[in-house]
């Protein structure tokens, strides 16, 4: 305390105005609508609300959202903000006109109509007492006007007692309590007429009271602006009682909220008895004396985190010092829970830390390197080489201007400060290096070893040195020395600008020395090396903190586990509570340990950054204090006066304000149904801690269908777009990232997104059934004209067919009458009737065959002897013939062929090939043959006659009958897909080969 104590009486010389509780400042330069604030307030949400001259505004502890006459305000300034239990906001403007805030929207006169008999004037106060609002219009041509609003129908009734001089009331055991001519008085619930109370009760002037809860009464004074404070379970016996403890306040919009019922029990003031503070209950007993209350500006009284607290006009106070100065006067003040918010003229301070001070020097360019004590002052140096005394206010000038190292302590705990140039006794202003025969350049530390009373001197361009006391120093070693340490199992230790090594044996030279591996991957710098009780060995360097115990198990603390930064400037040892403290480039590291089953456990107990109230994260020294932690930066001194300060544990609030789906705005729900585009959705959110928010991570994870998509969220407001159809379900979760006790619960918003009407199953079953009855009606169709066309070829191509079998018929029959005629005519009368014998039956085997398409091969070749045989008879038996088959006969029953397609081509070769043959005997040759798969006949005709040079075969002439052959294997070939009909001639003319599908 006695920091405190002289920051107040003496610190205003050298560091201006002093200490400065840590604090931000909240103005309209970072978001509120005005710098004139009439009142705070803390909703069930945790949001801060700030009426002001410009429209009241909702802060989250990042973001400010205003409200005025544009978004439903009465008018802009907003006096009395209130919530009632239903969650609704309720402001009192300057205007005679209430209004609320529900689901993001005010409700007023215009858009509410049962707010419009509801009149009050400027800064009526609203209270809900026993589910019912209650609206204070105080004195109002000396009376006192109350309504009670019924929160479901907002229906009002007047409570107005039309009689002059009463000032509040309140509800008590089934009666109501009025303040009247400065007497109590009671009337039943339903009754309007007044009676005596008990005239034998202490009588309070003007006084209004405040019902707090079920247990606390506050009683203030409107006009003198002080007040009483009451817990009772019988309110009239504590009056009795207690009428005596008196406080300040400044209106009776501002009353302070404490966090608990022990915190109001705590402390009471006393403004009777010589303004001290006492226990309730308890008028002998002192808490502190506040002797300097007297006479003062004294405003309001709270308990903050189990600290008195109090508040002037321009200074916030506990009871030995000043915490803070305000820049302006003081105009309201609000405690809420965990914080306090003052409202002074120009600007809001909010204050939720009470351990850390920030100071700010006048003389220096607040950048200290070095912090110490001597002789119980705290000293500090700049880098320009002066020395602070913050109890003396004296500033002095260092005998040296060469760069500063360190900070080390030698013989008999005396402080030398280590630079360039040389090793400074703070004390005796005398250097330990003299002895160095004007060797001064490159120190760069020492370190003192109690056990053999010398030094070692790091030299990091000629070596170690030893220097014994009072004697000359001996160089023991090369290596390029940066840091050096002898522990307590007299090893030397020395660190060089990359390299680190243990020595056994360094008296009076060095031997053997061994490197140790910090990092196997890359060379480290050791800055510092210190032990500690256990015999455990600490190394400050630029890859975190290593540490090696006596059993030689080393342990690695950096940036991935415990440390804010890998850049270590120091160590400092808290060797009574088992921790350390690590200053860094990135603010301080309070780190615990233990051994745990023969191996140290680490823990983190404390991180502090500028967040916390440090002037800057870049560390320049650290020192412990006692109970406190002094803190030298880039950018100034800080105090932390519990150096074990720790947050508290709490549950980070997150909620969610707006859902925006395709730029709309919907009502705020946990479960929403959308179409399949409505697929671009925007969650506006708050995640509201006050105390570090600039350390708050907070991260979302959006599960569709089981797979999880998941990331950290930047900005107050996370965008989804595109998203495709299925089950979603987000979650918000928010977490300081330095104390992960301290988060959120999930925060979780549901959504169905129905695909597309034409990706539904249903859709997919009508298309599927559409397409199979349009594929059905067209295959039906198709298949219906193809019937019907395959059917008109099939006639039109019989018909063609049986006409060219018609036209082959009569030709057939002509010649066969015109060899009976030849016959006749040759009087060969028996062969005559031969012949028209066997014409007959082959006439009547043609009749038969002519009926049907096809025939069986048997058939056709039966057929083509009798006919052959005619024609022998014909042409005088001047040819023979011959049938060649390489099939089975018993398979020629098998194999059907078209009906009179070889007699042409047999009449031909007879005709055209051996009929008219003189040298030599006709022969016409027959023969049938099969593929290997037995899909085609092969028909060859061959004879011996004369072929194409024969002047009887003319080049030009082209038979009848192969004609209408040619005609019929084209029809045959387009009717057949199983293969192609044709008929091919020699170049002689003497065979004829005819190839049919079968």
């Amino acid at each position: 305390m006695r920091i405190l104590i002289f920051l107040f009486f003496s610190a205003t010389t050298l560091f201006g105005d002093g200490q400065e509780l840590y604090h931000r400042i909240l103005s309209a330069d970072n978001g509120l609508p005005s710098n004139k604030v009439h009142y705070v307030y803390e909703d069930s949400k945790g949001y801060i609300w700030f009426g002001t001259e410009n429209g009241v505004c909702r802060w989250d502890s990042k973001n400010f959202v205003t409200y005025t006459i544009k978004e439903g305000l009465p008018n802009n300034e907003v006096y009395v903000i209130y919530e009632d239990s239903k969650g609704r906001i309720w402001f009192s403007t300057f205007s005679n006109e209430l209004c609320y805030l529900k689901n993001d929207t005010i409700f007023n006169s215009k858009n509410d109509n049962r707010l419009e008999k509801i009149k009050v004037i400027k800064g009526s106060n609203i209270l809900e007492i026993n589910k019912k609002i209650r609206v204070h219009s105080p004195n109002i041509n000396g009376l006192n006007n109350v309504l009670k609003i019924d929160l479901n129908t907002l229906k009002t009734r007047s409570d107005s007692v039309l009689l002059q001089g009463v000032t509040e009331y309140f509800e008590y055991k089934g009666n109501k309590i009025f303040w009247k001519n400065f007497n109590l008085y009671s009337a039943s619930l339903n009754s309007k007429s007044l009676s005596s109370f008990n005239d034998s009760f202490f009588v309070f002037y003007n006084y209004h009271i405040f019902l707090l809860d079920s247990i606390y009464f506050k009683v203030v004074d409107f006009n003198n602006s002080k007040g009483y404070l009451f817990k009772t379970r019988d309110f009239l016996s504590f009056i009795r009682a207690h009428s005596h403890y008196i406080f300040s306040l400044q209106q009776i919009a501002k009353m302070p909220k404490f966090t608990s019922a022990l915190e109001v029990d705590k402390y009471i003031i006393n403004g009777t008895f010589n303004n001290n503070l006492y226990k309730p209950f308890d008028q002998k007993k002192s808490v502190f004396n506040i002797d300097f209350l007297k006479n003062s500006d004294f405003v309001n009284f709270d308990i903050f985190k189990g600290m008195p607290i109090l508040i002037h006009q321009k200074q916030l106070r506990n009871e030995k010092s000043i915490l803070f100065l305000f820049n302006s006067e003081f105009i309201s003040y609000s405690g809420l829970n965990d914080k306090v918010l003052i409202a002074t003229t120009n600007e809001v301070y909010h204050f939720y830390n009470t351990s850390i001070y920030n100071f700010e020097s006048k003389l220096s360019n607040n950048s200290f390197h070095k912090i110490y004590k001597s002789k119980g002052d705290l000293k500090l140096i700049d880098e320009n080489h002066n020395v602070y005394n913050l109890f003396t206010n004296k500033v002095d000038r260092l005998l040296t201007n060469s760069k500063l190292y360190g900070l080390e302590y030698g013989e008999s705990n005396q402080l030398y400060l280590v630079s360039s140039k040389s090793i400074l006794n703070l004390e005796t202003k005398k250097s330990i290096t003299n002895s160095f025969n004007d060797i001064y350049s490159f120190f760069k530390g020492f370190s003192y070893s109690p056990k053999y009373k010398l030094y070692t001197i790091n030299n990091s361009q000629q070596g170690l040195y030893i220097q014994d006391l009072n004697q000359k120093a001996t160089k023991i070693s090369d290596l390029h020395a940066y840091t050096s340490f002898i522990d307590s199992r007299d090893k030397l230790w020395i660190g060089t600008v990359n390299k680190l090594y243990r020595i056994n044996k360094f008296l009076p030279k060095v031997e053997g020395e061994k490197e140790v591996k910090l990092n196997q991957n890359f060379d480290i710098f050791c800055s510092e090396i210190k032990e500690d009780q256990h015999g455990n060995i600490f190394f400050t360097t630029n890859d975190g903190v290593y540490v090696i115990d006596k059993n030689d198990k080393k342990y690695h603390i950096d940036n991935k586990n415990f440390l804010s930064s890998n850049e270590c400037v120091t160590l400092k040892l808290d060797k009574q509570n088992h921790s350390f403290f690590v200053a860094t480039r990135n603010g301080v590291n309070h780190i615990g340990y233990h051994i745990h089953n023969g191996q140290l456990k680490f823990n983190v107990i404390n991180k502090f950054f500028k967040e916390d109230g440090l002037t800057s994260n870049e560390i320049k020294d650290i020192l412990i204090d006692g109970d406190s932690l002094w803190v030298a930066s880039a950018k100034g001194l800080d105090l932390i006066s519990d150096k074990n300060y720790r947050p508290d544990s709490i549950k980070i609030p997150v909620h969610f304000n707006k859902i925006i789906i395709n730029d709309s705005i919907w009502k705020l729900d946990t479960f929403y149904h959308l179409n399949h585009n409505q697929n671009n959705l925007k969650i506006d959110y708050s995640a509201i801690y006050y105390q570090r928010r600039e350390r708050l991570d907070i991260r979302y994870r959006l599960i569709k269908d089981g797979d999880t998509t998941q990331g950290k969220i930047e900005n107050s407001v996370l965008q989804l777009f595109s998203l495709a159809s299925g089950n979603y379900t987000l979650q918000i979760y928010a977490y300081d990232r330095d104390y992960p006790y301290i988060h959120s619960e999930y925060r979780t918003l549901r959504f169905e997104i129905s695909p597309p009407y034409y990706k539904t199953w249903w859709f997919y079953s009508l298309i599927l059934l559409g397409a199979l009855a349009i594929l059905g009606g067209l295959m039906w169709y198709r298949n219906k004209n193809k019937l019907e066309q395959v059917k008109l070829v099939s006639e039109l191509n019989k018909y063609k067919l049986q006409g060219l079998q018609n036209q082959m018929n009569p030709h057939f029959v002509f010649n066969s009458m015109s060899t009976i005629q030849d016959l006749i005519l040759t009087e060969q009368n028996v062969d005559a009737l031969d012949f028209i014998s066997d014409f007959s039956h082959l006439m009547r085997t043609m009749l038969q065959n002519s009926r049907n398409e096809t025939i069986s091969l048997n058939q056709e070749i039966n057929f083509l002897k009798r006919y052959i045989e005619l024609e022998q008879i014909r042409y005088s038996q001047t040819f023979d013939y011959k049938f060649q088959t390489e099939i089975p006969e018993d398979e020629l029953n098998d194999i059907y062929i078209p009906t009179m397609m070889i007699q042409p081509i047999v009449e031909n070769a007879i005709k055209h090939g051996v009929s008219n043959l003189k040298e030599r005997r006709g022969l016409v040759n027959i023969h049938f043959s099969l593929d290997s798969e037995e899909t085609y006949l092969t028909v060859n005709v061959i004879d011996n006659g004369l072929g194409k040079s024969s002047s009887s075969k003319s080049k030009n002439h082209t038979s009848t009958a192969i004609n209408v052959i040619q005609e019929r294997l084209n029809i045959y070939t387009k009717n057949n897909k199983k293969g192609k009909y044709k008929v091919e001639y020699s170049d002689t003319g003497t065979k004829a080969e005819l190839i049919l599908p079968i």
